[in-house]
C-alpha cells in the first residue's frame, strides 16, 4: 500500500480543511499525531480554527491501515 497524499499541506490562517487523504487501496483506516488535528471520512481537517499567531507549522505523522499493512507519511501543514 502507498499513501498517494502530499506530504506538504498549506491552509489559510483562520481555515479548519487541510485535504482528502488518499492511497492505492481501498477502505484505508487514517490516524494522525496530533491531538489538534481530526480524520473524518478520508477527510483531514483542524478541530478548531487555525492561528498562525500561536502556531504557523504542523509536522505530524500520518498513519494508513488496512488489514495487517501499516504505512506511515510524514507531513508537513504551513498556515499562511
Amino acid at each position: 500500500m502507498i499513501i498517494t497524499s502530499p506530504d506538504l499541506y498549506f491552509v489559510t490562517n483562520g481555515e479548519v480543511s487541510i485535504g482528502t487523504l488518499s492511497a492505492d487501496a481501498s477502505d484505508v483506516t487514517w490516524s494522525i499525531s496530533g491531538s489538534e488535528i481530526q480524520i473524518v471520512d478520508s477527510v483531514m481537517s483542524f478541530i478548531e480554527a487555525t492561528d498562525s499567531t500561536v502556531k504557523n507549522v504542523y509536522n505530524e505523522m500520518l498513519t494508513a491501515t488496512k488489514d495487517a499493512e501499516i504505512v506511515h507519511l510524514n507531513i508537513t501543514i504551513n498556515i499562511v
